[in-house]
């Protein structure tokens, strides 16, 4: 056995959630896509006494559900005791999925670690997440451009995956390669955290939303941005994004960010050869823009500097899943 075993898990945007009206037979579904930067690094060993060491910034939350994940897997699996280091982490509650990919990259490289064969299922159970959204699941095993068919509609309210236990993963619908050609520009400008309470309250808040928003969201979505990625078409890519935009649960997630992201968005949007959009709840802003196109994305940053954001960094679209090392 290897002294130590590393999976490097990648963050995802998530451009639209689809159902959150009751229109369809099935509620949620969404679309979303990796990108090849600011992984989340998890590092394994065996040890005498189980410990958990984030070396990066995490909250307690997180760091509580960590550790319960990796006491939930030893007794699964029926593991002897385990170290875990947290080397490498983006910023938390931005739009990037964190969560989903930390308690699964804690879970695979501890089952590679001690050679426990499990499937992508029984990994996702055990981190419990995709209860909402699949697009953090199939990410974090396929990368690329991913559509997820969401969960039966539920005979209660509806509510974000933190309030939810997933007895499955939405459906794998679309995967699709993200365009060589095109880059991703990730901008954190200061906006509104929606997590835990606040996030639960902005759901009972604004759902369900009408059926023909939802509507038309899963039309952009399946007749405008899935065949955009399919033929490296950035202009129907640019319009479908401002169409998501525009309606349904997406504009509701922008109307409630701080003036910063909303004035960002609004000056932004207006850039021909930029497609530009929230991820999440946000407050993260993403840009998709042609690879050639430098100046252009240094007009953008400083655009995101006067409205007192940072760039995090340009980076191309992740077409595969996690990473393993081991020594």
């Amino acid at each position: 056995m290897s002294d130590f075993t590393t999976v490097r898990a990648y963050p995802r945007i998530h451009m639209s959630l689809i159902d959150l009206g009751r229109a369809t037979a099935r509620a949620y579904g969404g679309i979303g896509f990796s990108i090849n930067g600011l992984p989340i690094e998890v590092s394994v060993s065996t040890t005498n006494s189980p410990t958990f060491e984030a070396l990066v910034p995490l909250d307690k939350v997180a760091q509580d559900e960590c550790e319960a994940i990796i006491a939930s897997a030893r007794t699964a699996w029926g593991l002897p005791t385990v170290g875990v280091k947290l080397s490498g982490m983006p910023p938390q509650h931005i739009g990037l999925g964190t969560k989903t990919a930390l308690k699964l990259a804690i879970l695979t490289a501890v089952s590679r670690h001690m050679s426990v064969k499990c499937t992508p299922v029984e990994l996702q159970r055990l981190c419990k997440r995709g209860g909402a959204s699949g697009i953090g699941v199939h990410a974090f095993f396929r990368g690329g451009v991913i559509v997820d068919g969401g969960h039966p509609q539920p005979n209660g309210p509806l509510a974000p995956s933190s309030l939810r236990t997933a007895q499955s993963i939405p459906p794998l619908v679309s995967r699709l390669s993200f365009p060589g050609a095109w880059v991703v520009q990730i901008l954190l400008l200061p906006g509104t955290i929606l997590n835990g309470e606040r996030e639960a309250e902005f759901f009972h808040a604004n759902t369900p939303i009408g059926k023909a928003e939802v509507l038309a969201t899963l039309a952009t979505v399946y007749h405008q941005l899935v065949p955009a990625f399919a033929l490296v078409d950035f202009a129907a890519l640019r319009d479908g994004i401002a169409s998501i935009q525009a309606t349904g649960f997406k504009l509701r997630e922008i109307e409630a960010q701080s003036p910063n992201v909303r004035e960002f968005l609004s000056v932004a949007s207006r850039i021909p050869s930029a497609a530009i959009g929230m991820s999440s709840l946000g407050p993260l802003v993403y840009v998709v823009t042609v690879r050639t196109d430098s100046e252009l994305r240094k007009e953008l940053e400083v655009l995101c500097q006067h409205h007192g954001g940072e760039s995090l960094g340009t980076f191309s679209g992740r077409n595969s899943g996690f990473a393993r090392a081991t020594s």
